[in-house]
């Protein structure tokens, strides 16, 4: 319902309260002095972490299901419709849009990007994971963590919707009704994979 409550965690006292009107769909991510969410009206917005001050609100193309991620210059926002988009950090003003094509059947949520090595990775609606580079929007590399090979659209559905884990230049993700599958980040191809559905 929108209702954002600032704890302090020593006393669990509360320490602001704000009514947004907003209705929140995705986690609230808090860094670099601001707190960062998203809502079902696909807004994303940027408020002060000392009192829930609103410093501004951009608009993005579909509702967002996750938290977004930032870096202290770009903050992105996934959206359900296959999108990911970079704002700048300070006014919110959209530098890039990265577009996957996604099936005409899919689940209802989006994967939940992730900052490490320097790079966002996400996944998306198609089965692929994306390594993008924050300030432009670039895809450094992109790699399908399964294929659909079913033969209905409902076998078909194969959505990368979780977080995807970076440890020691190794990517791992997994997706719906498919693969859990590492990726050598260094070489640019996969290390592994096991049936995961």
């Amino acid at each position: 319902n929108g209702y954002l409550i600032a704890v302090d965690s020593k006393t669990g006292l509360d320490l602001w309260t704000k009514q947004t009107e907003d209705l929140v769909s995705g986690a609230v991510t808090v860094g670099f002095k601001k707190i960062f969410y998203g809502t079902l009206d696909g807004d994303l917005v940027s408020l002060d972490s000392k009192d829930g001050t609103e410093i501004w609100r951009s608009q993005v193309s579909s509702e967002i299901l996750s938290p977004p991620v930032t870096n202290g210059s770009i903050v992105a926002a996934q959206t359900s419709d296959g999108k990911i988009s970079g704002f700048n950090i300070k006014n919110g003003e959209q530098e890039w849009v990265h577009q996957n094509t996604i099936p005409r059947l899919t689940l209802r949520g989006t994967a939940t990007p992730i900052l490490a090595k320097g790079f966002i990775f996400t996944g998306f609606s198609n089965g692929k994971v994306s390594m993008i580079y924050p300030d432009s929007g670039a895809i450094r590399l992109e790699i399908p963590v399964t294929v659909n090979e079913g033969k209905s659209e409902l076998e078909r559905v194969v959505d990368v919707d979780g977080k995807s884990v970076v440890s020691n230049d190794i990517l791992v993700s997994a997706s719906y009704q498919g693969n859990i599958t590492a990726i050598d980040l260094k070489k640019g191809q996969i290390a592994w994979q096991e049936k995961i559905s």
